[in-house]
């Protein structure tokens, strides 16, 4: 970088890079305290730091509104306030560094060499002051046209983007069999809704009631909080701590993971830290719903499914315990599936299967699906759910052992639709399986993804991909 800006940016002598130019907030030495060069200037002259301010400012709160709205998922209102705010502290802030600047300017197009003395008998920077007058004149027009540049498309973007949300999209879609252009459009992106959490999980989406807004809520696992996101206002924290309630630190892990409604609205949340699911009540306060069987601590909850008769179908692998499977907190000896019934009957439905993960069932409930998240079987499996709900054997639905090979991510969670389709996060984002095991197509993150769900018409896929939230508008429902 050229020496005389990093000494811009230092706020020191623009010839030496030694003297400080300010003794206070606003007031300016006279002269360089090492090398002598006088600060002084023709009346007027720091009057063009106005123009470089004014430039940095406009940069800066156009950036700011970009983060807030594209990155954040502020709403266009909330964002504008928080840069009006920004806009007239920043100046203020800055004021120095726009001084120091045009002072650097100036002695970047003056060549910096002792020319005598000046009338307070101080070495002056010496030069050609009407190239150097011309030159910063240039300069700060184009930095004025810039800002002004600036605030225009700002305005305009925001007045636009108020009759249409304005999101950025991530990754591509893999198109394999023609029923896929039936579920999702030819038009369809994978938007970003929200980014920066730590591991994104679990999404559940409220439909409106009585005093509450319909919302998605889903889990940032390593923070130990549920997020909850609404159409035009973003993201915000809707409970934590949500899996782990004790005092000392737990794993990198240990918030809640899948989450659900139960027959009556209620949250249903898969616990990793406190190795339970438990149900979060009307008037305040968490229910423990299981977390124990035949005697033994649970390994770690992650997914939940709810059945029309009430009872809730869970999965249960190690990844909240701090070491997992090796973990010495550990009491089962196996990873299972079990079914949750409203007497509050705890049965184990299946001990086979080496990493259960996401669960769901079909249209008719007559089959129910368990992603298996193993690196050396990465497979969903179906069971045929018998009249008093328990499970068979199952059998293998899909099997993505070829996949994971070349893509990112596991089979995790999965939804499925109204025609019996399952939208199953895995190797490369979201899967799209027919009801027959055929693969008709990927919703291709680019991200390690965990989980998604159904949401606001039932025609809205949001994702939970790594860092991000994600939406995509389907066809159907």
């Amino acid at each position: 970088m050229n020496p005389t800006l990093v000494r811009a940016f230092r706020l020191r002598c623009p010839r030496c890079g030694e003297g400080s130019l300010f003794r206070g907030l606003f007031r300016m030495h006279d002269a360089c305290s090492a090398c002598g060069a006088s600060f002084k200037r023709e009346q007027g002259f720091y009057l063009g730091s106005i123009y470089i301010n004014y430039g940095a400012t406009v940069i800066g709160t156009g950036a700011l509104y970009a983060l807030l709205v594209l990155g954040l998922g502020w709403s266009h209102a909330s964002a504008l306030i928080a840069c009006l705010v920004a806009a007239v502290a920043f100046p203020i802030w800055f004021f120095r560094w726009a001084r120091s600047l045009l002072l650097a300017l100036d002695g970047s197009v003056n060549r910096q060499q002792a020319a005598g003395e000046d009338a307070g008998g101080t070495a002056a920077l010496a030069g050609d002051d009407a190239r150097a007058g011309c030159a910063m004149g240039v300069a700060l027009a184009l930095i004025l046209l810039f800002g002004l540049g600036m605030a225009v498309v700002t305005i305009l973007f925001t007045v636009e983007a108020e009759g249409a949300e304005v999101v950025p999209t991530v990754g591509s879609i893999e198109r394999l069999d023609p029923r896929f252009d039936k579920l999702v459009p030819a038009t369809a992106t994978i938007e970003v809704l929200a980014m920066g959490f730590d591991w994104s999980e679990g999404p559940v989406w409220l439909p409106d009631a009585e005093g509450r807004d319909a919302c998605l809520l889903f889990s940032d696992i390593p923070r130990n909080r549920i997020n909850r996101w609404r159409p035009g206002k973003g993201v915000d924290v809707f409970l934590e701590p949500s899996g782990f309630s004790g005092p000392d630190p737990y794993g990198r892990e240990p918030g809640s993971n899948g989450l659900a409604l139960d027959r009556e609205g209620r949250l249903i949340l898969c616990e990793h830290g406190d190795r339970r699911v438990s149900r979060l009540e009307r008037h305040g306060g968490r229910k423990t719903l299981a977390d124990s069987f035949e005697g033994k601590r649970l390994n770690s909850p992650n997914d939940a499914v709810v059945h029309s008769s009430g009872a809730i179908y869970f999965t249960d692998p190690p990844y909240g315990l701090p070491k997992q499977w090796d973990d010495p907190r550990r009491e089962l000896d196996f990873c299972g599936v079990y079914r949750l019934g409203d007497d509050g009957r705890l049965t184990l439905l299946c001990r086979t299967m080496t990493r259960p993960n996401g669960i769901a069932f079909s249209p008719d409930e007559q089959t129910l699906y368990v992603a298996q998240s193993d690196p050396k079987a990465p497979i969903w499996r179906a069971f045929t759910v018998r009249d008093d709900g328990t499970l068979d054997e199952g059998r293998t639905f899909f099997d993505a052992s070829s996949l994971a090979k070349t893509r990112r991510g596991m089979p995790d969670g999965l939804k499925v639709d109204a025609r019996g389709n399952l939208f199953a996060t895995g190797p490369g984002g979201v899967l799209v399986i027919a009801p027959d095991g055929t693969h008709l197509g990927t919703l291709l993150t680019g991200q390690a993804t965990a989980n998604c769900a159904f949401g606001e018409d039932g025609r809205t896929l949001f994702i939970t991909a790594d860092s991000l939230l994600c939406r995509v508008k389907l066809a159907t429902p």
